[in-house]
């Protein structure tokens, strides 16, 4: 019997162990990369990649010269390798275009700088595309010197799946699990055919995350489910404060 009792014990502190060992390496992952990757985990999502989209006005145009300048300036910011062979330059009779990629660790850094004679003003695109192993990709981190250069918008984007099909029904008590686990409110809510969208407002972001005001709440969270029946995979998506593009 004591020996039972010693066994119990001895399995309390090895699983008390394990728990301080994933804390610690949750907490470091949110630490390191951000806390988004923590909703991933809380419904067994495999992520898939992580990334940050980010644009800036220059309020005049810009010579070729100009452009390569911007593109130097930020890349030496972001501590990036600078290849002007790689340099593209397009042109016609209003639109100066310069584009560069690069990689760095496995994330890929696309840029897009257009000068608009008609607008007399200069657009910089700024993709950041990481993957699940990229341990040294810090996006909050790339963001503030981002900032540093120029007034960027920035918006976050994670994806991953879950390997089966969800119902209508399970999706969204998925997401509400999402937007609980970032201690978000619900303020609207999609569901068509395949796909459920929640967003909602997290006080815990509105200081790194600037909301976007819709006329009848302010928003800084969104997540999303889509079920690929083909594939029986579900995907996620969190963006923050919303998601760009299609899903």
């Amino acid at each position: 019997m004591k020996k039972v009792i010693l066994y119990i014990l001895i399995f309390i502190c090895f699983c008390g162990l394990i728990e301080l060992s994933v804390n610690y390496s949750l907490g470091q992952q949110i630490e390191n990369q951000s806390p988004y990757c923590l909703s991933f985990s809380s419904i067994g999502a495999n992520l898939l990649e992580s990334r940050i989209d980010s644009w800036a006005k220059i309020k005049t145009t810009s010579s070729a010269k100009q452009l390569d300048q911007h593109l130097i300036t930020i890349l030496e910011k972001l501590q990036l390798p600078i290849n002007n062979y790689k340099f593209k330059h397009t042109s016609d009779n209003t639109i100066n275009s310069l584009e560069y990629e690069c990689q760095k660790s496995t994330a890929t850094f696309q840029f897009i700088l257009q000068s608009d004679k008609n607008q007399k003003e200069t657009y910089i695109l700024i993709s950041i595309i990481a993957k699940p192993n990229s341990n040294s990709i810090n996006l909050p981190n790339y963001e503030k010197k981002l900032k540093q250069v120029l007034d960027f918008n920035c918006y976050y984007l994670y994806s991953g799946y879950i390997d089966y099909n969800l119902e209508p029904a399970s999706r969204l008590e998925f997401l509400k699990l999402i937007l609980k686990q970032m201690d978000a409110k619900q303020v609207d809510l999609y569901e068509e055919n395949n796909t459920t969208s929640i967003t909602g407002f997290s006080e815990n972001l509105a200081g790194n995350v600037k909301p976007i005001d819709t006329g009848l709440h302010k928003v800084n969270l969104q997540a999303a489910m889509r079920c690929n029946r083909i594939e029986n995979r579900t995907y996620v998506y969190i963006g923050s404060p919303v998601i760009l593009g299609e899903y």
